[in-house]
């Protein structure tokens, strides 16, 4: 895989990336701000004001094929779900409740994939230049840290805007790498994945989506076989895209950092030897 990365294209992703993000980060975080300020003055806003969680597992989702495989078992997970945004319906349709749902993405399409959730007990976090409508759609609790967007972010600029706010990480590509980072901060261990593929596994495009049609009620959409022409492989064969294994390759050096890794959910239940515990 990583034959197929070179420092040129990295750059120019992350080039990209920063241009998009850069789009509305200044504006939201302005429109934020007050929001925020009033939340700090009624309790805890800053993502360090969890509760840490030492020695207990939790679960990272993502929408690649394999969440499929994983739904049943983790009705029965005891641990705790980082849910991205994409898969919260996935996980309500099928009776689910996550701990948290991190949103990275500035999108309105985010705050359509949380609206009308019912989970009391699960925290929001996210970044201080999301969407506002995000916010306005979620009426639980909210949990915030600083997401700087490229070398010439104006971070101090930030940080003395959002006092309140000591962490700072950059979320290394996408929202299960953002997870990870924050269910490691939070001390949770094993940290496992369901759908963080990276690829178009099984031959498909993604896990099956569910659309709400009604109070606790959906109708679920079969994600279609993946077009295959001109796609590159992955270590493992699989069909991917330059975005995901982009994606893989800063997951990597996470791993490296954060002394962790994100192991398969398949994993879940079995000790270091494999025998099951």
């Amino acid at each position: 895989m990583e034959s197929l990365l070179n420092s040129e294209l990295l750059l120019a992703f992350n080039t990209a990336t920063a241009k998009n993000q850069r789009r509305n980060f200044s504006w939201n975080e302005h429109a934020n701000w007050e929001r925020i300020r009033e939340q700090s003055r009624r309790g805890p806003v800053a993502l360090e004001s969890l509760p840490h969680a030492i020695g207990v597992p939790a679960v990272i989702t993502g929408s690649g094929p394999s969440l499929d495989s994983c739904i049943e078992r983790m009705k029965d997970f005891r641990g705790s779900i980082f849910c991205g945004a994409s898969q919260a319906c996935v996980l309500d349709a099928n009776g689910i409740v996550p701990a948290y749902v991190v949103a990275l993405d500035q999108h309105e399409i985010v705050a359509e994939q949380i609206r009308g959730l019912e989970w009391s007990r699960t925290v929001l976090i996210t970044h201080v230049g999301i969407d506002p409508k995000v916010l306005d759609a979620w009426p639980g609790q909210v949990r915030y840290w600083l997401l700087p967007t490229a070398e010439e972010y104006d971070q101090d600029r930030v940080a003395l805007a959002y006092p309140w706010l000591r962490s700072r990480f950059s979320s290394r590509g996408c929202t299960p790498n953002a997870a990870f980072q924050i269910a490691v901060r939070l001390g949770y261990k094993p940290v496992y994945h369901a759908g963080v593929d990276y690829a178009f596994t099984g031959g498909k495009l993604r896990c099956t989506l569910y659309r709400r049609i009604g109070y606790g009620r959906y109708e679920a959409q079969e994600a279609p076989d993946v077009e295959e022409e001109g796609l590159p492989r992955d270590d493992e064969g699989n069909y991917t895209t330059t975005e995901m294994l982009v994606y893989r390759h800063w997951l990597g050096v996470l791993e490296n950092e954060c002394g962790s890794k994100l192991r398969p959910f398949s994993e879940y239940g079995e000790g270091d030897d494999g025998s099951r515990v």
